[in-house]
């Protein structure tokens, strides 16, 4: 531990397990059996600490007060110890969160998924717009090293089949590479299955969220399930349970959390499959107010610089031209504008082109599926996304969002092979001389062939247009920079 400030009598330390960020201890040098048998002078030192480790939090954190207070015969390295406690006092959250648009739930939840190490979710029901609107909060955390749980149920097949295969395409993402030593997904999803052996189909409605990590720890239990209007502008009550606050309280949360899933079933492509058969022969919607007049946004219109490269990309195809590379800055909407062009492609088809989009870092192809899902249901079509990634290989959807690390091993270049695609994506095409990509671009031989860049100049002179083309059957035929 480190020592923060220390005298001739005492020493300051951050409290060994802190209730809030800040935490600190004040402890006598000597070990006497109670405080009140410290002399006068070790309580004068101790106290003076006091003030010098306040004026640090103070420079530091800026907190609302604070609470002070000590113990007495408080054990530290084996021994009793006279000791204080300096806790920084934020203002205190409100207890309850009563959604709406004057205090959706969703600002609630936001700050915790970026400070927690711990997540789980229990929701009765999930939609797509509901992981629309957690998509990038739940990758950031799963970037800075979280580990995020989500419990779901089979009740009534009121669950969106389409939101189920997006969690388990998340939780693809998210399982450790090839070269991991742990096997434990950084993000896992479960399902209850209510059905009971009478025949019968017990409810299943709880709703928590619960946010931890070594500084602090948090729940909410409520209403609130996993959809837009849960989290944005519905009327939803959640009950703000914290650790440090309620120990006991949380401790049960945390426990019932546990309990639930360890009872659940790992989420699977073949579970998913027969779900949806149910969900075919008895299609249900879901109750008032969890999701039954959502609907995916549609997509946006582009916008100029997106609306000047489309029209080089139709012009480039006009010309015969079958290969093409797009500089675009980041956050100008490259994966939009692949999906923009995607539909320019499809227009007079007899049907929607079968896509493959090709990236290495999850969250790109997260946000492709996203984006091809949106654009799918604005067009009328069944959001047919097929995941390779992870433990999931489903190479023969009509859109199809791949990893670079899963496609390029042997086993998984023959099935791609056998595949024809009509349009490919490859985001972060700086990538592309890298013997990984020129494993899976040479198998590879669609009518189109996209790649995506806001960085085209390469530290080791590769040639990006060249490694596109070259690697590509018949890629003489055209290639074009916009």
């Amino acid at each position: 531990m480190v020592t923060i400030a220390s005298n001739e009598l005492a020493f300051a330390i951050g409290a060994p397990e802190p209730v809030v960020p800040g935490h600190a201890l004040v402890v006598l040098r000597r070990s006497p059996s109670t405080y009140f048998e410290a002399s006068a002078e070790e309580k004068a030192a101790l106290w003076a600490l006091v003030d010098v480790v306040q004026a640090q939090l103070e420079a530091e954190l800026q907190p609302e007060g604070y609470e002070v207070r000590f113990a007495t015969g408080a054990e530290l390295h084996g021994a009793a110890r006279a000791l204080v406690h300096i806790i920084p006092q934020r203002a205190r959250a409100p207890a309850l969160a009563t959604g709406g648009e004057q205090d959706p739930f969703a600002r609630h939840l936001w700050p915790l998924f970026s400070g927690a190490s711990e997540i789980a979710i229990v929701a009765a029901f999930v939609t797509e717009t509901g992981l629309a609107a957690i998509e990038r909060t739940v990758f950031g955390a799963l970037r800075a090293g979280a580990r995020l749980r989500i419990v779901t149920g089979d009740y009534l097949a009121f669950n969106q089949v389409e939101a189920l295969q997006q969690l388990l395409g998340w939780s693809q993402l998210a399982a450790p590479g090839p070269s991991a030593t742990g096997s434990e997904r950084r993000l896992a999803v479960r399902v209850v299955e209510t059905a009971q052996a009478d025949g019968s189909e017990q409810a299943f409605h709880p709703k928590a969220w619960l946010f931890e990590s070594a500084s602090f720890g948090v729940a909410f239990v409520g209403s609130s399930n996993l959809s837009r209007s849960a989290l944005e502008t519905g009327i939803e009550w959640n009950l703000r349970v914290e650790r440090a606050i309620d120990p006991v309280g949380y401790a049960s949360v945390r426990a019932a959390v546990d309990a639930l899933w360890s009872g659940a079933i790992e989420l699977s492509a073949d579970w998913i499959a027969a779900y949806a058969e149910r969900v075919r022969q008895a299609p249900r919607s879901l109750p008032s107010g969890d999701g039954d007049v959502e609907s995916l946004e549609p997509p946006p219109e582009p916008h100029v610089f997106q609306q000047e490269a489309l029209a080089a990309l139709q012009g480039a195809r006009e010309q015969g031209r079958r290969r093409a590379l797009v500089v675009l800055a980041t956050g100008l909407g490259k994966t939009w504008l692949a999906g923009f062009d995607v539909a320019r492609f499809a227009e007079g088809a007899r049907r929607w082109p079968r896509v493959l989009f090709l990236a290495h870092r999850e969250e790109l192809l997260a946000q492709a599926a996203r984006v091809f899902r949106r654009l799918l249901s604005a067009a009328g079509q069944r959001a047919d996304i097929g995941w390779c990634a992870g433990d999931l290989l489903q190479p023969g959807a009509a859109v199809v969002v791949g990893s670079i690390q899963k496609l390029c091993r042997a086993e998984n270049l023959e099935r791609l092979a056998q595949q024809r695609f009509d349009y490919v994506i490859v985001d972060e095409v700086h990538h592309a001389d890298a013997p990984t990509h020129r494993r899976v671009l040479e198998r590879l031989d669609p009518t189109f062939l996209l790649g995506l860049t806001a960085t085209p100049e390469r530290a080791d002179d590769g040639d990006i247009l060249a490694a596109v083309v070259n690697h590509l059957p018949d890629g003489n035929s055209g290639r074009q920079q916009v």
